[in-house]
């Protein structure tokens, strides 16, 4: 299964965590974004972030999964990486790793995504959505 990861540039490492266990379960990413250098959000860096937004929009076009690191940060990136995901009707897994206890669900489409509290409990639905996929 082609996977993209969205999450917060903060939070960077982590999703680099939790590709690596995705590839491990042989799934692939369609593009690892935490190897910049900088953050396409500090000033000067425009074309680079122009760059960056449309190799991420590709990534997501051609996901079959979005995995949406939810981890209470304030990132409008990830949210709109959401957005497309959701526009190309693209599987959604929200991996909520917020410290607060909070009543979380996103419904859109008439569908509620699945929300996961671990990177097993994640890997453990993108092998159920594979699965479905493949049958």
């Amino acid at each position: 299964m082609k996977v993209y990861v969205a999450c917060s540039w903060d939070n960077r490492e982590f999703a680099k965590e939790v590709m690596a266990l995705i590839c491990k379960n042989g799934h692939t990413i369609t593009r690892d974004w935490t190897e910049k250098e900088f953050d396409i959000h500090e000033s000067g860096h425009d074309d680079e972030a122009f760059e960056c937004a449309l190799e991420d929009y590709e990534a997501v076009k051609n996901c079959d999964c979005l995995v949406f690191i939810d981890d209470g940060i304030d990132s409008p990136g990830k949210h709109v990486e959401l957005g497309i995901a959701t526009g190309f009707k693209r599987n959604v897994i929200i991996l909520d790793i917020r410290k607060e206890q909070v009543c979380l669900c996103i419904f859109i489409r008439g569908n509620m995504y699945p929300i996961v509290k671990s990177k097993e409990e994640l890997i453990s639905k993108l092998e159920m959505l594979y699965e479905l996929d493949e049958g």
